[in-house]
């Protein structure tokens, strides 16, 4: 065979595997745009492509069911039950007050307390009773050398809730106080009206009341003797007024039998404070 024929046979075969290649691929490539514009337009519409489903068994409860007929109560949370407070707490509550009392003129609260003039602390009264007849003691503090307006008679409760002394004050009175032992309180006014009966007092009326742990006032009762012995009666926003039987006749029909609480007093003194609190 002649050198011109093989060269030109070789130039055939080479174009040839070329040609077959250049197919091979521009064929591939045109597949591989057309996958890649199918799975833009469907992210264009928001479509994923298809995930395989896998299912998950839940955990087990820690809390078994009920059965179907049962019913669930649910238990409620214990109240906040005050301890009884004539525990050594407490007592030693009341005589840090008193002690703060005599030494800085302050009040459990941390309100000053303002005497007249020279007028030394240890000359007023405390006690500790249970007035407002709620089976727990209260602390007393009667405050009478200072101004007239400022003069009076305070209660102060402390309990011991979770296992904190709690304090509360239940009452400021003018010191003119007949404590009772259904809760009532009598309270003689600063001032009166010059035309009171000989041996009556006119006074405002309270009585303890257990939600709040207060005292509320219910009235006032005065006298005015201008036409003779007449008593006025304000309970809530009823107005009566007495003759002198009559009275005495609402009175004790009001009272219901209580009878007045003895209540001992003692100076405010360092002596005191530790005698009764130690």
């Amino acid at each position: 065979m002649k050198r011109s024929t093989v060269l030109l046979l070789i130039t055939v075969l080479l174009f040839a595997g070329l040609v077959s290649g250049f197919y091979i691929f521009s064929t591939r490539f045109l597949q591989d745009e057309a996958a890649r514009a199918d799975l833009t337009a469907e992210n264009a519409v928001g479509e994923s492509p298809a995930l395989p489903e896998v299912s998950f068994s839940p955990a087990p409860s820690a809390v078994p069911s009920a059965a179907p007929d049962t019913e669930i109560t649910p238990v409620p949370f214990p109240e906040q039950t005050p301890e009884p407070n004539n525990s050594s707490i407490v007592r030693a509550e009341y005589k840090r007050y008193l002690t703060e009392l005599l030494e800085n003129s302050t009040y459990p609260d941390g309100t000053v307390c303002e005497l007249a003039g020279e007028e030394s602390m240890d000359a007023n009264l405390f006690a500790v009773a249970d007035v407002d007849n709620d089976g727990c003691d209260e602390l007393i503090i009667q405050i009478t050398t200072t101004y007239t307006a400022a003069q009076l008679e305070s209660v102060w409760e402390c309990k011991i809730i979770d296992g904190a002394p709690t304090l509360q004050k239940e009452a400021d009175f003018y010191p003119l106080v007949t404590w009772y032992d259904n809760g009532l309180a009598l309270v003689g006014w600063s001032h009166g009206n010059g035309k009171e009966p000989e041996g009556f007092w006119p006074y405002n009326i309270y009585c303890y009341n257990s939600s709040d742990d207060l005292y509320d006032q219910l009235g006032e009762v005065f006298s005015d003797n201008i036409y003779g012995d007449c008593y006025l009666v304000r309970l809530g926003e009823e107005w009566m007024s007495y003759d002198t039987p009559a009275f005495e006749n609402w009175y004790d029909s009001f009272m219901g039998g209580a009878s007045e609480l003895e209540v001992n007093y003692h100076r405010i003194t360092s002596e005191n404070i530790e005698t009764l609190f130690s």
